[in-house]
């Protein structure tokens, strides 16, 4: 028993030390664990941006079930998703919007009272739902998908209209031209002071709280342009970042490009625009190919600068 409690005498420092380091290296692994969490939790939480509450844009999955068929919303949308959709050998040139589209990343509005007759106006609160829809779109277009567009879609022309008065692809350009100031002028952003505001300037582009975008519109009033040819009055919004991505080396560019020309000149009967240029090459405004002709020539901004202001 003696020789027991010796053995025990000398051993229990042993295993008090042993028990202490184990102990240290445990509480010094959970210390460590805990820091290392809190930095992730907090650089990830800083990275993120949340979605903000949308009030005014639909996904193209949601439009279906939330308008009945006979509404003009739904009438709508169904054309543009024709024109979408459209198969061989008559496919929409845009193949990145047609795309975003099918993986429902586009984000659509709707905006009526937008009368076409010489002399009327578009009540203010219609362009103040507008700019707001383009508000809540701006703040989060990066979360909608790698191909999102911003799409305003507008009721569909009457089947009959007067003898007295018929809409023109010019009233329509002017429409268009001055639905893109409403907008500009309802930004709560300051134009950058470091971004050209001269329309017709190769570093232009149309700018939304600080971001940048470009704009196309389609319209019942195209003959030859058929590449540009929507049953209702359209008018559709792409960030410029992701043409950055998407064109990213000068073979993407390429490809891309030509394309987007062999498709367009499978539907026109009109020569491929000169004012359409690849987004990014510098070498013209993006505003000219915002609106085209119906023929050869070529159509700039109503506007010189685009801001009343």
């Amino acid at each position: 028993m003696a020789t027991d409690s010796f053995s025990l005498n000398k051993l229990l420092p042993v295993l008090s030390r042993e028990l202490l380091y184990t102990t240290f290296i445990v509480a010094l692994g959970i210390i460590t664990w805990v820091r290392c969490y809190s930095v992730n939790s907090s650089s990830k939480k800083n990275r993120a941006r949340p979605v903000l509450p949308t009030t005014r844009l639909w996904t193209s999955r949601e439009i279906p079930t939330a308008f009945a068929p006979t509404s003009w919303q739904r009438q709508a949308f169904d054309a543009f998703r024709a024109r979408m959709l459209l198969q061989d050998p008559q496919i929409f040139p845009c193949i990145y919007a047609t795309k975003g589209f099918k993986a429902n990343e586009h984000r659509c509005c709707f905006i009526d009272h937008l009368d076409t007759d010489p002399g009327s106006t578009i009540p203010d609160t219609t362009l103040d739902n507008l700019a707001a829809a383009f508000e809540e779109y701006a703040q989060n277009w990066r979360q909608f998908g790698p191909m999102t567009s911003l799409v305003v879609l507008t009721p569909l022309p009457p089947a009959t209209t007067t003898d007295e008065w018929k809409p023109t692809l010019e009233e329509d350009r002017r429409r268009f031209w001055d639905l893109l100031r409403a907008i500009s002028d309802r930004d709560p952003h300051s134009w950058p002071a470091q971004a050209s505001q001269t329309v017709g300037e190769p570093s232009w582009t149309f700018r939304f709280r600080g971001e940048r975008f470009v704009a196309l519109a389609l319209t019942p009033r195209y003959r030859k342009r058929q590449s540009r040819f929507c049953a209702g009055f359209v008018l559709a919004f792409q960030p410029i970042e992701i043409f950055q991505d998407l064109l990213s080396t000068p073979e993407k560019m390429a490809s891309a490009v030509g394309k987007v020309r062999e498709l367009t000149d499978s539907l026109d009967d009109v020569p491929y625009s000169q004012d359409v240029v690849a987004v990014g090459d510098g070498r013209q405004s993006v505003s000219s190919m915002f609106f085209l002709s119906d023929d050869d020539e070529s159509w700039d901004s109503l506007y010189n600068k685009i801001r009343s202001g």
